[in-house]
Formats: C-alpha cells, sequence, structure tokens
C-alpha cells in the first residue's frame, strides 16, 4: 500500500525533505531532540510518529496554509508587519 509522492514542480509549492513535507518533519524532528535530551528515546519515538500521523489526517482534510492561520489565531504567530492586525482583537469597530 505505497503512495506516490507528489514532487513539487512550482514555487509556491510546499517544501520537502527527502520524501516527506518540512511541516511533517518539524514535530518530529522536535520530539526526537526532547526524547534524546530526557533520555527516553524510544517512546519518544514512537510518539513522534503518533503525532505526525494525527497531524497529516487533520491536515489532509483542509485547505493549504489552514495550521499557520490557526496558530495566528490562537496567538501564537505574530506579524511584524503593519497591515496584520493583532490576533487578540477579535472585533473592529470603523
Amino acid at each position: 500500500m505505497s503512495q506516490q509522492v507528489k514532487v513539487p514542480s512550482r514555487i509556491d509549492d510546499p517544501h520537502h525533505f527527502l520524501f516527506w513535507q518540512v511541516d511533517e518533519v518539524a514535530p518530529w524532528g522536535l520530539v526526537l531532540m526532547l526524547g534524546i535530551w530526557l533520555d527516553h528515546l524510544g517512546k519518544f519515538l514512537l510518539f513522534g510518529f503518533v503525532l505526525v500521523s494525527v497531524y497529516k489526517r487533520f491536515r489532509d482534510g483542509r485547505p493549504d496554509g489552514y495550521f499557520l492561520h490557526l496558530l495566528y489565531w490562537l496567538g501564537f504567530v505574530r506579524s511584524r508587519g503593519r497591515s496584520m492586525p493583532n490576533p487578540f482583537v477579535r472585533r473592529f469597530f470603523p
């Protein structure tokens, strides 16, 4: 049951690291470093694989950039640009 990997051909396609998209590899890498630091590598490797599979299911049913917009809406990502409002301001008045 292998799936074909779509190789990006345009500039706006998501970045890849080997066969995986970068947003799939980054959480696994962070969990891997945490497992090495806490000296529980096996448990954290397993947790990383579960975390990435859950994230892939979440990501596949939504449009591109949804997770970044969710992080912005929750206040974790802030922009220094003048055109992006503060994410904690929910109502704007004229």
